[in-house]
């Protein structure tokens, strides 16, 4: 079967992972004027679970900042660690997002600035595709940063403490780049 919530004025979703039996599923709203980084949770009957979030919807809105969450996994305590992208205007410059939720669809306002992190990669654009929950409390993330004139970039992996603050255990920063091979004509 499907579930498909009326959530705004377009929604996509792009990852799930499970509570238990209840699937969470991560992606984005449309509305005029914002894209809001959104987490929906599911009973095992399909329907929006009404306990999660506000109506079965957690909604990431920050004040002049279109987000997208691409990805979401539960984290070793029991919540959900979102990542994607925040676009930070007017001048457009992209960011790694990370954002932390307690079970019940509320952000951990421990983690990062009251429960969201953006990390930059200098004068790359950040687009966070993956996650993965580790011991302690960390948080692995990886995805792409890239030029914006021309696409061309690295890999990019950060990983995050308990905290929310770059892990600086590893390499040093907390994040690192590697080189994609050239592009084929």
């Amino acid at each position: 079967g499907v579930a498909t919530p009326k959530v705004g004025n377009r929604t996509t979703w792009r990852a799930v992972t499970l509570m238990g039996a209840k699937p969470v599923v991560a992606g984005n709203l449309i509305a005029p004027g914002a894209v809001d980084a959104t987490l929906a949770r599911y009973t095992a009957g399909g329907r929006l679970d009404r306990t999660f979030g506000h109506q079965g919807i957690a909604r990431l809105h920050l004040k002049d900042v279109d987000t997208y969450f691409t990805d979401v996994a539960k984290t070793t305590d029991g919540g959900l660690v979102a990542v994607g992208t925040a676009e930070l205007g007017p001048v457009v410059r992209v960011r790694f997002l990370v954002a932390k939720f307690h079970a019940n669809g509320r952000l951990d306002r421990s983690f990062g600035n009251r429960g969201v992190t953006l990390t930059g990669f200098g004068h790359f654009e950040g687009y966070a595709q993956a996650v993965t929950a580790l011991p302690r409390g960390k948080v692995a993330v990886s995805g792409i940063a890239s030029f914006p004139d021309d696409g061309t970039g690295s890999f990019a992996v950060a990983r995050y403490r308990r905290s929310g603050a770059l892990d600086t255990t590893f390499n040093g920063t907390g994040k690192t780049l590697v080189a994609m091979p050239g592009r084929q004509s």
